[in-house]
């Protein structure tokens, strides 16, 4: 990723809700399946997908894999928000 993709991408992740941005987060240090997330959040699978679904309307990605891809590049981020 170039600086500009990377600018474009921590943007839209201060768009996602705190529940999206938990399964951004998972994705980040380390969960790499649905069932993984789903275990993490506390969440049953069909909710994870469908929020999975929202993250990469959100990124305008298509997949899982690529969600990875993207959160591995982009800096750690805090579980909390920032102001």
């Amino acid at each position: 990723m170039d600086n500009l993709d990377i600018i474009i991408a921590n943007r839209r992740l201060k768009r996602l809700t705190p529940a999206l941005r938990e399964i951004a987060i998972a994705v980040q240090n380390g969960a790499r399946t649905h069932r993984e997330v789903a275990t993490i959040r506390g969440r049953n699978l069909s909710t994870i997908k469908q929020q999975l679904r929202q993250i990469y309307d959100i990124f305008g990605i298509d997949s899982f894999l690529e969600l990875v891809i993207l959160m591995d590049s982009l800096p750690k981020q805090p579980l909390s928000p920032e102001p």
